[in-house]
């Protein structure tokens, strides 16, 4: 009796180590990593396969202003798809160099100082030529028009600004908000007007 105890122990031993060698055979393969030559295998001439490459997009300045932008993002009659593609293909992670009006100054939950600014101080959007309810809300924007976060070391930059203070700034244009109608803006550096 105790041999065949000892044999039901073997096998739910050996049982599961074989399904973890085939499990992980299967995995290999199915990865592309498994060695094609029985040959390649014993010498442990295998590799893993190289990592696709992501192409490298070039960061290059944007020349329009940040109403320019904002127009083109908030207020044209595009599609999502359309805006989408354009943001991709044209402005995201490009710098930026704007100017705009101090909305507010503050840390973020994150701790990252931040700058809420809006492109003109009444920041009521343009009121001529309204024609209907859609058009009212397209000439609106919803807290600011760009939001840019800085480094600790812009600090001292930071406190000299004033609510309503015209302010020029650089930085990476990193986001578009569509339900916000504004732009976020990283790596923010505060320029000598």
């Amino acid at each position: 009796m105790a041999s065949r105890a000892q044999s039901h122990t073997l096998l739910w031993i050996i049982l599961p180590v074989i399904l973890a060698v085939l499990l992980a055979a299967f995995m290999l393969y199915d990865s592309g990593r498994m060695p094609t030559d029985y040959n390649q295998f014993l010498e442990g001439n295998f590799s893993l396969p190289e990592p696709k490459q992501e192409e490298v997009k070039q960061q290059v300045k944007i020349n329009e202003s940040l109403e320019t932008l904002h127009n083109m993002f908030f207020k044209e009659d595009r599609t999502d798809l359309q805006l989408k593609e354009f943001w991709r293909t044209k402005y995201e992670n490009n710098l930026v160099e704007w100017t705009a009006y101090v909305g507010t100054v503050d840390k973020n939950v994150m701790g990252q100082y931040i700058v809420m600014a809006n492109i003109n101080l009444s920041h009521q959007g343009d009121m001529k030529n309204i024609k209907d309810a859609s058009q009212f809300f397209k000439s609106m924007s919803l807290g600011s028009d760009v939001v840019i976060f800085f480094d600790d070391d812009e600090k001292e930059s930071l406190l000299t600004l004033r609510e309503g203070q015209e302010f020029k700034f650089k930085g990476n244009l990193d986001n578009y908000k569509p339900n916000m109608k504004n732009f976020e803006v990283s790596e923010g550096i505060i320029l000598e007007n």
